[in-house]
């Protein structure tokens, strides 16, 4: 893995840039003698993480120093003149198209120039390098923001699905009673494709990851980001074989709840996220509106999140709107098990760590997060018909791209790669399973137990009583308490950085 870090950053072709000769010739063989197993035969996990640290620290402060210079931006005349003096009548600005009615082309604007700096920022996500935030002038004066991203072309369509998903969901609550007295809508990501590997993504200047705002916060008190992953690797280490260790699970679990106690003590405490947002609006009228978007965002997302199986969410992969509060999650996409069967194979349904949950407050989550999640549910479950059908047609693309990775005969016992006519009959099998899977949980979760309008099966009783405790479901209250339940935090990998 070290060995492809090595290529990636410090082998590029020599010839093509002489920045990147003179970057590879400055650092390349730093780096290599680091992680020399011939000078270091015996080095432990703690060590490699610290020495990761130190290069992430010196590699950031390189191009820092380049950035402090210009005011934290670049020029683009130096990298693109012609983008740099581009400017259009007949080039619209992108992202235009996502309305809910007939593009009116007559009210669309045009490119009239591309700012003449450009923004070098921390990435989240897929590569969770530094991308280029770029901004269109339009011909009516407005301003429009982008982040220019390099990803692998299934993640574009993936995000774009998810994003859909999103537009549906956002169309259903604002028809919805219900939704519309608590104003829910979430962010759907704007993902303009330009070649199959690069993409614009709209997102303001205000944005930041939750992953940044903690790096900052250890930064500045001089804390050592990587000890909390090397706290809770050390404490899975039991201090003799499990099978001379009565009860060894157990014993273990003791030891990372001990250890993610610690972590969050004396390491990250839970106030992190909260205060960096009130020191940035200043005032607690705009922290308030701030707070109650994000509760309403995280409700949402965590919602769906739990139906569709969309795990992974580390919080470089969360980016909140400081002056909003609304997010916007990157690689958000059903997450599959070997069976092709949605599944995050995760302790926790979502992600509701401690400084998210501090940020919400105690009572907001009890209340208006539980409240909001209780009315998506509501809404799914009235337009369940049309729910199906779309995730049909979802989980028909997304699963599409997993097939090939997808071991059928383990379950179904044919051979899929000589029969066609079984490898469509399978897959169409096993994305109907997710639907279904789907829906299933979507019925355990509502806060009424009650039938469709648009039910379409035949043995579901309609004529049972709708009053009264017994046909209220608490599931997602569960749900709440499983997520913020320190015994399922602390299972969780490191690399998602439950104690954030």
């Amino acid at each position: 893995g070290l060995h492809r870090v090595h290529q990636r950053f410090f082998s590029a072709e020599v010839g093509v840039d002489p920045e990147l000769d003179e970057f590879a010739a400055r650092y390349g063989n730093l780096f290599a003698s680091d992680f020399d197993m011939l000078r270091c035969p015996r080095i432990s996990l703690a060590e490699v993480l610290r020495l990761l640290m130190k290069w992430k620290y010196i590699l950031s402060n390189c191009l820092d120093s380049r950035l402090s210079r210009h005011d934290g931006t670049m020029q683009l005349e130096q990298r693109s003149p012609s983008m740099a003096s581009y400017s259009s009548c007949a080039v619209e600005v992108p992202g235009q198209y996502r309305v809910d009615h007939e593009p009116l082309m007559e009210q669309h604007v045009f490119i009239s120039a591309i700012e003449t700096n450009y923004y070098a920022v921390q990435s989240f996500g897929h590569s969770k390098s530094r991308h280029c935030r770029l901004a269109i002038r339009a011909s009516d004066g407005s301003l429009t923001e982008f982040l220019l991203q390099t990803v692998p072309p299934e993640t574009t369509r993936s995000d774009t699905r998810v994003s859909q998903l999103f537009e549906q969901v956002n169309r259903l609550m604002s028809a919805h009673a219900s939704c519309q007295n608590r104003s829910l809508q979430v962010v759907a990501p704007n993902i303009i494709p330009v070649t199959p590997r690069t993409r614009l993504l709209e997102q303001g200047r205000d944005f930041k990851t939750i992953a940044a705002i903690v790096d900052e916060y250890c930064a500045r008190e001089g804390i050592n980001a990587a000890e909390p992953t090397i706290v809770l690797k050390n404490a899975a280490v039991l201090p003799a074989p499990d099978f001379l260790i009565d009860e060894p699970f157990q014993k273990r679990l003791e030891q990372k709840r001990s250890a993610f106690q610690e972590i969050c003590t004396t390491h990250i405490p839970s106030n992190i996220l909260c205060d960096h947002v009130l020191q940035q609006l200043q005032t607690h009228e705009r922290f308030w509106h701030a707070r109650k978007e994000f509760t309403k965002h995280t409700a949402i997302v965590s919602y769906l999140s739990y139906l569709l199986s969309m795990g992974h969410q580390d919080p470089s992969k969360i980016a909140l709107s400081l002056t909003s509060g609304v997010t916007m999650h990157a690689e958000l996409r059903p997450t599959y098990n070997a069976r092709g069967l949605i599944e995050t194979g995760e302790s926790v349904p979502f992600r509701l760590t401690q400084n998210m949950a501090r940020f919400i407050s105690g009572v907001g989550v009890q209340g208006p997060l539980a409240n909001a999640m209780m009315a998506v549910s509501n809404v799914l479950k009235e337009n369940e018909g049309f729910f199906e059908d779309f995730l049909f047609l979802l989980f028909k693309d997304d699963l599409a791209a997993q097939w090939p990775l997808v071991n059928v005969s383990m379950e179904e016992g044919m051979d899929v790669d000589t029969d066609e006519h079984a490898d469509a009959f399978a897959f169409n099998t096993y994305v109907i399973k997710n639907v279904y899977r789907v829906l299933n949980r979507l019925e355990e979760t509502t806060p009424i137990l009650m039938p469709s309008p648009q039910d379409r099966s035949t043995c579901m009783a309609t004529s049972r009583s709708m009053h009264g405790v017994h046909c209220m479901n608490t599931k997602i209250r569960s749900l709440l308490v499983e997520a913020t339940d320190e015994a399922n935090l602390c299972e969780m990998s490191v690399a998602w950085q439950p104690w954030v």
